[in-house]
Parts: structure tokens; C-alpha cells; sequence
């Protein structure tokens, strides 16, 4: 049996930040090697800038492709501490013909995010502009493969996170406060010199809006146009409370799209308020099984809730916890912690970042955060120091200020890993770290952008940055066109609305934002943007978890057939739809193919390009009913149909109307999964003789 402990730090924390993906695929190419000058926006010598070292690219990056490095001094204002490369991948225009209309430069966020990682993603998202323009990668200093800093303690985070902080303070020495988005600005337009590149357009989401901030401050006369999707508010970090509020935002907002779980919950709200108080009062341990069906020791604390809601954001499906937790607190009200202890199972800590050269690394992450932010204690006190003015900023917050948390449970849950799912910090995670030798701030608080560039400004309303938070931000941009992105989350043009993807792309080309009608639909069903598309199963809501069927609630008559079935018959039928329905959420977490029922049973799944099909053997989403037989999902549509035996066994509900005999049938039951517009789903078939026309919901 698997131990795993979820108490006093379980959890990701969510707040603002995670930089996603983006794609790219082949921007024009500039030799580029000849010296030009150029002078700091902010005034100053023209100095030489770097030559491009040219290497071979990787075979799979086209033959077009060019990479290379700039090598950037480690310290500008010391030029002893010697040079770092800074490594680009330039994929040039694929029609040579025509002038370029420009280059497009990523920024994936984290911090920390290697941007080159991610370059099929970033292809795929720009690849309809790559006939004329080019796309520039840029794995920024101590990132990717721009010497990617490697603090073991944090990138395979082991002990406590403030002895994992001060050692990789210490391992990185003079160089620790030189990883700030300003110096990043200084690298990125060193790579565009270098390259002769006269304007870039910049696209930067999450963190990487940051990056944005910090090159138009510095080098305005060098950006064409700016894109800040999901963007970080920088002023003020240390204590992110909005955080707490943004899971309850999305926790009630994903239960109301919900027909299931809004009918049965109608103050999802109340309900996760209930649960973190009794949580808090009353830690629950137990047994719980993840999606294959492995067994885990938890201990479930009010931190536990973060990880929870914070484990499937960028998941598929997306939001599953959040169409879930509702439900789950209300069986665990009613004494069943068999659905929350599941959710725990499924929501395990994140604390390995894999290779630091890879997709991300935490050293570097940390590195940015405490060079870029703005803390409540003094950078250049001592250490203790630091920790008691953190601590007493801390007790001086409105006893309501997490609600409907507790402080020390959003403390606990951001003090356990380096980084959240969303790349969120703990409050006290730069206490430890060195003061800067001569800080460079990315930018001053509150920093107007040029006048001259046009911005677009993207917001989501299920965004772990807040639509209030990035609204604050507007005024800063003169030249600004904000867009609101329904039904997505964070970093909604990379991850999860083509709509939003269209938009970007639209305004790269023209500098507005055209039709934007697409984005205000809150029903419209998650996609992603990639080419070819990622199949994302949306949030799917359950209204309750009946440990018996007497407390289902029974499937409705459909007119359009003819029914002969009562109250308990129709109560079984519900219960096999949702036998069928959480098999193929569980699907999409499990990492081998033989999953286990909420409550027994088990599944096995078979994948394809198209079709995802299910074998269920006895499984039991109640106590009392198994469901036997076959179920397929067809993965363009959406389409479910399924095939199967119930039987109720004797229990608490299994002899009812005078009856001898447990209930038996065979259903089967067609219908589309989470797709605004359609019915719902029709079950058809007998249970004991009786003959069956019903309807289930489908989300």
C-alpha cells in the first residue's frame, strides 16, 4: 500500500501564475553576425552587442531552423563575474519572397519556464502567421539551455523549502540576485541585436508578462506590439490572498455550469466553507484509491482542499475536482468520506521538477521571484529579521483575509513545495535568500507602458489571476485592448479557447482585436488550440455520491419512448449512468489501463486515436448496484454509448416494493458528454421485465 501524507503542507498552491505552453515553428533567419549599437532605453553608453554563435540545430527543428547562443555578461555591473550563453532557436518565415512583417517572441512564464521546451506548442499556436513572420525562442539565463541553474534541494525539492531556498542562495553566490526579469529584458534585446532584428512582438503569458513589462520599460523603441495573457500583477506579492478566494470563485462558478451539481448544490460556496471549518477542526484519516486503483495512507487536513482544487487545472479533465468537491462534502457531511478521500488520492504533491535543463527550473524560478519581488520585510536584514516582520505583516491581516480558509492552512499548503501547480510561492520563500549586491528591479511599481504600443490583454473568468487583478492592470497600458475569455482558464490562447487563439493571432497581424464575439459564451466546452487538437474533456459536475440508490436521485421519464419503470428502478438507472460517467473521468487520470469503482469493482481501458472504450466488471458507484458490460467515448465528438448489466444486491434498497428479488437488467445508454446544446443523454433497455425510457443528465 502506497503512504502518502497530505497535512501541514499538502498542497499546490494556485496563485496567479503558472506559464503554460505556447508553439511555435519557424521564423526567418537574419545571418546576423555583424556588430550594431544600441544604447539602454533608460540612457547610457551605446555599447557592442554580442555576436550570434551559430550551432547545429536539433534534426527533428527542420532543416530552416538556426540555433544558437549570445553570450551576455553574467553581472552588468561587474564585468569581472565573466559571461552566461543565452540560447535562442530562430525559425524563419516559411515564404522568403516577401518581406518579413516581423518577429514573434514567446514567453511561457513560471518563472522559470524553458520556452524552447515548449516550442511545439508555441509552433503550433503561431504556426498560421510563420508564413511571413519569424518566431525567436529564447531560453532565458539559468533557464533551459541558457546554463540552467540546478539547486537539487529544490528542483527535487527534499527537507524543509527555507533550507532548499538558503542552499541554493548560497550555491549560486555573488550571481544569486543577477536572474530577475530585468536582466532577462537586457538578454532578450541582446539576442535581437545580435540577430539584427529591429522590432520584436512580444507575447507573454502568466510570469511571462513580467518579461513584457520589463523590455517595454526598457527598450520601448524595439517593440512592435505586446500580448499578456493571464498576466502577473507584480506589485506587492508576499501575501497573495486572493488566491483562497479564487478557488472558492471557481469551485462555485464550475458547480452553476453544472446541471448535476448546481441542481443538487445550489450554494457550492456554503458547502466548501463547511468543509474547510470541519476540516480545520477535524482532520480525517483513511484509506483512499487514486484512478488505478492504488491504495493510499492519507491524513486530509483544511490545507488538503488546496491540493484538491489545484491538481487538475491544467489536467484532463479540467476542473473535474471543482464539479466534484460540492458533492464530495456533502456525502462527507452525511458520514461517506469514501468520495473525498478519493479526490486526496488523485491530488498528490508536486515536488520533483525533473531535470532543470528540461521544462523548468526551480532554482531559477526562485531565483527570478526574490530578484523581481516586493516583500514586507527588509532584503538586506538578517534573516531573523526578515521572518518576524514577515510574520507580524502576517498577524496583521483581516482575520477574513483567506476566507473561506485559514491563513495558516493557505501558509501551510504554499510552504511545502518551491512552486504550486500554478507557480505559486510561498509567502516566506525569499526569507532565506541573499540580498541583491545592487538590486535592478524589472521596472517601478506601476510602470506606465509606451504609449506606442498596442497591448492586448487577455483574462479569464476560471484564471488563477483573478479578472479583477488583471482589470487593476489596464490603466497602466494607454494603448490597450482587453478581452475576456469565458469558460477558460489560466492562460486561456495557449491552453484552453481557440477562440482566444484566433484573437492573439488576429492581433499580431492588424494590432486589433476584431471579432471577439466567440469569447463571451460561458458554455462553450474546452479546447485547445494545438494543431492537432488535444481533446479536452470539460468539467463534468456530479450532484451526489449515494452510498445506497434509495438517495440517488432517479433518471427523468423521457416522452419520446415508452417507460414502465417506478421510483427505485429509475434510482438504479441514474446510478448506472454515473457508474459510466465516472469511468471515463477516471480514464483520463490513470497511468496504466485497469482502473477501480469508487466503492469496488473494476475497469479496464483501451485507448486509441479515436475512441477511448471502457470494460466495466461489477464496478459499484453505490454501494448496492454493479454495472457490467461495455462503454465507448468517441474522442471528436464526444459521443458516449454504452451497453451493460445492473444488478441491485440485497442491502439496503435491494428488496423494496414487495418484492422477492433484487433488481436486474440490461441498459444501454447513448449521449454526448458536456456539449452546450445537446440533449440529454437517452437510456433505453428493461430492468426486471419493466421496459425503460429514460433520461440522465450529461454534465
Amino acid at each position: 500500500m502506497k503512504t502518502k501524507r497530505i497535512i501541514d503542507g499538502a498542497g499546490r498552491t494556485a496563485i496567479a501564475a503558472v506559464a503554460a505552453v505556447v508553439l511555435l515553428t519557424a521564423a526567418a533567419g537574419a545571418s546576423a553576425q555583424k556588430l550594431v549599437t544600441g544604447a539602454h532605453a533608460r540612457g547610457g553608453p551605446a555599447t557592442p552587442v554580442p555576436v550570434a554563435t551559430f550551432v547545429p540545430c536539433d534534426s527533428s527543428l527542420g532543416s530552416t531552423t538556426r540555433c544558437g547562443t549570445v553570450a551576455v555578461p553574467l553581472d552588468r555591473a561587474n564585468p569581472g563575474a565573466g559571461t552566461i550563453p543565452i540560447y535562442f532557436e530562430l525559425y524563419p518565415r516559411s515564404d522568403s519572397t516577401l518581406p518579413s512583417l516581423g518577429t514573434i517572441v514567446p514567453a511561457t512564464g513560471g518563472p522559470g519556464n524553458s520556452n524552447t521546451a515548449r516550442r511545439w506548442r508555441l509552433l503550433s499556436l503561431f504556426g498560421p502567421l510563420l508564413d511571413r513572420r519569424d518566431l525567436l525562442l529564447i531560453d532565458y539565463r539559468g533557464i533551459g539551455q541558457s546554463a540552467a541553474i540546478d539547486c537539487p534541494a529544490l528542483q527535487h525539492f527534499t527537507g524543509d523549502l527555507a533550507s532548499a531556498v538558503r542552499a541554493c542562495g548560497a550555491q549560486l553566490g555573488a550571481a544569486s540576485g543577477r536572474y530577475g526579469s530585468g536582466d532577462v529584458a537586457d538578454d532578450v534585446d541582446a539576442v535581437r541585436a545580435a540577430l539584427g532584428i529591429d522590432k520584436i512582438d512580444y507575447y507573454g503569458v502568466s510570469y511571462g508578462a513580467v518579461d513584457v513589462r520589463a523590455y517595454a520599460y526598457r527598450y520601448p523603441d524595439h517593440l512592435q506590439s505586446a500580448v499578456l495573457d493571464s498576466p502577473w500583477l507584480t506589485e506587492d506579492w508576499t501575501f497573495q490572498a486572493s488566491n483562497a478566494r479564487f478557488y472558492a470563485r471557481v469551485q462555485a462558478t464550475v458547480c452553476s455550469r453544472s446541471a448535476s451539481c448546481s441542481g443538487a448544490n445550489p450554494d457550492p460556496e456554503h458547502v466548501l466553507a463547511w468543509l474547510a471549518q470541519q476540516l480545520r477542526r477535524h482532520p480525517l484519516d483513511g484509506i483512499g484509491y487514486d484512478a488505478d486503483g492504488t491504495p493510499h495512507m492519507l491524513h486530509v487536513d483544511e490545507s488538503t482542499i488546496f491540493d484538491i482544487l489545484s491538481a487538475d487545472n491544467f489536467g484532463d479533465p479540467a476542473f473535474l475536482n471543482q464539479g466534484e468537491l460540492t458533492a464530495a462534502a456533502q456525502a462527507f457531511r452525511h458520514g461517506d468520506a469514501v468520495p473525498l478521500l478519493r479526490l486526496a488520492a488523485e491530488s498528490p504533491e508536486s515536488t520533483d521538477s525533473g531535470d532543470p535543463a528540461g521544462f523548468s527550473s526551480a532554482g531559477a524560478a526562485v531565483a527570478t521571484y526574490c530578484a523581481d519581488g516586493r516583500f514586507v520585510f527588509d532584503q538586506n536584514a538578517a534573516e531573523p529579521a526578515r521572518r518576524a516582520q514577515l510574520n507580524a505583516a502576517f498577524a496583521a491581516l483581516p482575520k477574513d483575509a483567506f476566507a473561506p480558509f485559514s491563513g495558516a492552512a493557505w501558509w501551510a499548503a504554499n510552504d511545502r513545495v518551491p512552486l504550486g501547480l500554478f507557480g505559486g510561492f510561498a509567502p516566506d520563500e525569499c526569507v532565506a535568500w541573499p540580498a541583491p549586491a545592487h538590486p535592478d528591479p524589472p521596472y517601478p511599481a506601476y510602470q506606465r507602458f509606451p504609449k506606442t504600443v498596442p497591448t492586448l490583454v487577455l483574462g479569464s473568468d476560471l484564471d488563477a489571476v483573478s479578472l479583477d487583478e488583471t482589470k487593476a492592470l489596464l490603466p497602466l497600458f494607454p494603448q490597450h485592448q482587453f478581452v475576456e475569455i469565458a469558460n477558460a482558464g489560466h492562460v486561456s490562447s495557449l491552453l484552453w479557447s481557440s477562440c482566444a487563439a484566433d484573437i492573439v493571432r488576429h492581433f499580431i497581424t492588424t494590432h486589433a482585436t476584431g471579432d471577439t464575439s466567440c469569447a463571451g459564451d460561458p458554455k462553450t466546452p474546452f479546447h485547445t488550440p494545438f494543431d492537432p487538437p488535444t481533446n479536452f474533456v470539460p468539467y463534468y459536475g456530479v450532484g451526489s455520491f449515494p452510498l445506497e440508490t434509495d438517495a440517488a436521485v432517479p433518471a427523468r421519464v423521457d416522452p419520446a419512448g415508452i417507460n414502465r419503470t417506478d421510483r427505485q428502478e429509475r434510482q438504479v438507472a441514474s446510478v448506472a449512468w454515473s457508474t459510466i460517467a465516472d469511468g471515463f473521468m477516471r480514464a483520463q487520470r490513470m497511468y496504466g489501463t485497469n482502473g477501480r469503482g469508487l466503492r469496488g469493482g473494476s475497469y479496464t481501458v483501451t485507448t486509441s486515436d479515436t475512441t477511448v472504450a471502457i470494460d466495466y466488471q461489477a464496478v459499484r458507484f453505490s454501494n448496492d448496484v454493479t454495472v457490467t458490460g461495455h462503454a465507448t467515448r468517441d474522442l471528436a465528438t464526444n459521443t458516449i454509448d454504452a451497453q451493460v448489466t445492473v444488478a441491485q444486491a440485497e442491502g439496503k434498497g435491494g428488496k423494496q416494493h414487495g418484492r422477492g428479488d433484487p433488481l436486474q437488467g440490461t441498459l444501454t445508454i447513448h449521449g454526448v458528454l458536456y456539449t452546450p446544446g445537446e440533449p440529454d443523454g437517452q437510456v433505453r433497455g428493461t430492468i426486471n421485465d419493466h421496459q425503460v425510457a429514460l433520461l440522465v443528465p450529461m454534465n
